[in-house]
């Protein structure tokens, strides 16, 4: 579930965001790829389910992102491209049972 001020396919460019895990893992920069799966498999190992929340975004959505508060900077390291395809050097990781609600509260316990 996610408690967005803004639903992200109201968030002009949304259209062209990653949708699919298989998407997601797509837009990422190839060298960090492996970082995340490996993260991810790490996570499942110590009985999390994550999954990636966001990964690229357009400038468009970054900044209506930071326009609404959901994010604290205009352009960063999930907007990055290469040779005009996403590239992106970061990814938002949720828990499926949890997706952003209260997960921070339950890993915190």
């Amino acid at each position: 579930v996610q408690t967005c001020a803004l639903p992200i396919s109201r968030v002009p460019g949304a259209a062209r965001l990653p949708q699919t895990p298989e998407a997601h893992l797509a837009a990422l920069d190839p060298g960090y790829r492996p970082v995340v799966v490996g993260l991810m498999d790490e996570l499942r190992h110590l009985g999390y389910q994550p999954i990636i929340a966001s990964s690229w975004r357009s400038l468009d959505v970054q900044a209506a992102l930071f326009r609404t508060g959901q994010s604290k900077v205009r352009c960063g390291f999930h907007n990055i491209t290469r040779d005009g395809e996403p590239a992106a050097l970061a990814v938002d990781l949720v828990d499926r049972r949890w997706g952003w609600r209260d997960g921070w509260d339950r890993l915190c316990r």
